[in-house]
């Protein structure tokens, strides 16, 4: 998984905002989740790389569930933010 390379980042207060240039879409990712983003962009991650990151980092534990973290990056895929 990486993140799609069309995507145009602003670093917000609250987390990071996303504007794909070629769809227009514009998404919003909050804190603890924009991590995710800024390690894929960093490097390409499998979906289980992923997870391994969610059960290790105690942010993300004390603020969303693993099945969230799971329907975050199925959505993210689903919208194109993250390719497969």
């Amino acid at each position: 998984m990486v993140v799609n390379n069309q995507l145009m980042v602003s670093h917000i207060k609250e987390g990071i905002a996303l504007f794909n240039s070629f769809t227009g879409n514009t998404h919003f990712l909050s804190k603890p989740i924009s991590s995710v983003f800024e390690v894929l962009s960093e490097s390409s991650c499998s979906k289980q790389e992923l997870l391994n990151l969610y059960n290790q980092n105690n942010n993300f534990s004390e603020t969303i569930t693993a099945e969230q973290f799971n329907q975050f990056i199925t959505e993210a895929v689903n919208s194109g933010i993250i390719l497969e």
